[in-house]
Parts: structure tokens; sequence; C-alpha cells
């Protein structure tokens, strides 16, 4: 069995309620990049947190697929983790362990099993 944990992409932090934020244009970019990355991969299920960017961020991997995803309660932060800040979309200690990937114009892990795309 083999298990893919996909992060959210990049939230809008810019509002003032930041308990719940959407995805920014590159958020959903990213969200397409790693749909796109992982189109020929079979889903036997996917489970999706509450969240509106968690949502939003399934949205183009589910298209086209026939699968009902499961929002799981537990996959919710608690909101002492959600309002710290986001995580940079590439981090810079990450980055040598990214490659250019030969089927999109993103980036995927030596192992393969992620997907980033550089966007900005």
């Amino acid at each position: 069995m083999e298990l893919l944990i996909i992060r959210h992409g990049e939230p809008d932090l810019s509002g003032d309620d930041l308990s719940d934020p959407p995805l920014t244009d590159l958020g959903q970019r990213q969200a397409v990049a790693t749909a796109h990355h992982l189109s020929t991969t079979a889903l036997d299920a996917v489970y999706i947190s509450p969240q509106r960017r968690a949502q939003q961020t399934s949205v183009p991997l589910l298209d086209g697929r026939n699968i009902d995803a499961v929002t799981d309660e537990r996959s919710t932060r608690s909101r002492r983790i959600t309002h710290r800040s986001p995580v940079s979309p590439r981090p810079a200690r990450a980055s040598a362990a990214w490659r250019p990937s030969t089927n999109t114009t993103g980036y995927a892990a030596f192992n393969g099993f992620s997907s980033q795309t550089s966007l900005s």
C-alpha cells in the first residue's frame, strides 16, 4: 500500500480572519500542477481536511476521477498551528532535494511522490 499526503496550496493570509483562508492564485496553480503530476496515478480513496484551502486543493485532483472524497474532521489543525506563518512554497533548505521534472513545468522529489511547481 502506498500513502500520498498532499499539502494544500498556498493560503491567502492577507485577510483579517485567518481561521479558514482560501487559496491564493499561486495556491490554485499549485493545486492544478499537483493534479497534473498525479494524473496517471491511481487513487483508491481520498481524505480531505474540512479546511477551505484543503478542499480547494482537492478540486483539480478529483476532477474526472470516479472517487467520492471523504472530508475527515480529524485532519483539521488546531487554531494555534493555523495562525503560524506558512511554509514557503519551496523552502531554501529543501531546494537541493528538488529536481526539474521532465513531465511538468514544476519540480518533483527524487522519489517522484511529491510535486511542487515554481510558478511565482
